[in-house]
C-alpha cells in the first residue's frame, strides 16, 4: 500500500517498488494519480514500476502522463537509478 509522507510541508505519496507496472497512460491515472489525487501533490515511483517506453521520449509516453499530472496538478518524482536509459538514448 503506497503510503503518504510530509517533505518539507509537502504530502507525498511513496509508491512501493512491487506495485503493478505503469505501461501506458490509463495505468498512471489508476494507480498513481487517482491514489494521489485526494491526499498529496506529489507522487514518487521507483523508476523499475515505469515501462522502458517511458525512458524513450520518441514514443510520446512520458510526455502523455506528465501532461495528465499536470491537468491534475500533480507533479511526479521517479526514484532509482535510470543510467541504462540515459546511456541508450540518443537525445
Amino acid at each position: 500500500m503506497p503510503e503518504v509522507v510530509e517533505h518539507h510541508g509537502v504530502p507525498v505519496l511513496v509508491c512501493e517498488a512491487d506495485g503493478v507496472a505503469i505501461a501506458d497512460v490509463q495505468d498512471a491515472l489508476d494507480h498513481l494519480i487517482g491514489a494521489a489525487f485526494a491526499c498529496a501533490e506529489v507522487v514518487a515511483v521507483p523508476s523499475a514500476r515505469l515501462d522502458d517506453r517511458f525512458f524513450d521520449l520518441s514514443t510520446g509516453l512520458a510526455g502523455a502522463i506528465l501532461q495528465k499530472f499536470a491537468n491534475y496538478r500533480l507533479r511526479l518524482v521517479v526514484l532509482g537509478d535510470i543510467s541504462h536509459h540515459l546511456s541508450a538514448s540518443s537525445a
